[in-house]
């Protein structure tokens, strides 16, 4: 895929899976596509514009990111006493 080609993949792979990323491109009639701004977060989620199914499955994935990430402190906590 594009932002794969575009050498983005190597911070992928560092990163994991992604939950948010917006790649934004400009087509330079001389140089071809160009990335001009890589966004991992996004400081307004915009979320009035949103149908409810989207941000009940956003606010499911962070109340289990946040679990997830509890349940991680919790046994390495545990791991080390």
């Amino acid at each position: 895929d594009l932002v794969r080609s575009r050498g983005l993949g190597d911070v992928y792979k560092r990163q994991g899976e992604w939950k948010y990323a917006r790649v934004d491109f400009l087509n330079d009639t001389e140089l071809g596509w160009r990335i001009i701004e890589l966004e991992m977060i996004e400081p307004s989620l915009f979320l009035r514009h949103c149908p409810n199914e989207q941000i009940e499955r956003l606010a499911t994935m962070i109340a289990n990111l946040a679990r997830q990430g509890a349940a991680n402190q919790a046994a390495a906590a545990t791991a080390q006493a």
